[in-house]
């Protein structure tokens, strides 16, 4: 989402809605950047996805939605015991129709860890980690 003026049509800072919101502090901040680490180690697994049709937005590039789609598909999905808490995914580069992608993924405790390249272009494509919890 963007804050914009709706009269110059261009980008304002929250602190100009600063009454409307209620709010003087930041309620999270981007600063630190969080990012999935993972070390592709001899333990780690593979999984290969072929972006197809239906993977892609009007630009023909995998749909960001189909990234957890992608890993939750490479782990053989969730148990029925457990649920999703958190995921964040770090977008490296997009990834196009036709193109297949390499994911490598490692499992520990109740967080699973995946790194993917784009075997077709050859650049690296996404990172994630996804947290889980029993029910």
């Amino acid at each position: 989402w963007a804050l914009i003026d709706v009269n110059t049509r261009r980008l304002v800072r929250p602190s100009v809605y600063e009454e409307f919101f209620g709010e003087k502090t930041a309620l999270c901040s981007f600063e630190a950047g969080r990012k999935c680490d993972f070390v592709q180690d001899t333990d780690s697994s593979e999984y290969l996805y072929k972006v197809v049709y239906s993977d892609t937005d009007e630009n023909r590039h995998l749909n960001n939605t189909r990234y957890t789609d992608i890993c939750l598909d490479a782990l053989g999905g969730v148990s029925h015991d457990e649920m999703i808490v958190e995921t964040t995914i770090d977008f490296i580069a997009e990834a196009k129709m036709g193109e297949e992608i390499k994911v490598k993924y490692k499992r520990e405790g109740d967080t699973a860890f995946f790194t993917a390249g784009n075997i077709t272009s050859g650049k690296s494509s996404f990172k994630a980690e996804i947290k889980f919890a029993k029910k």
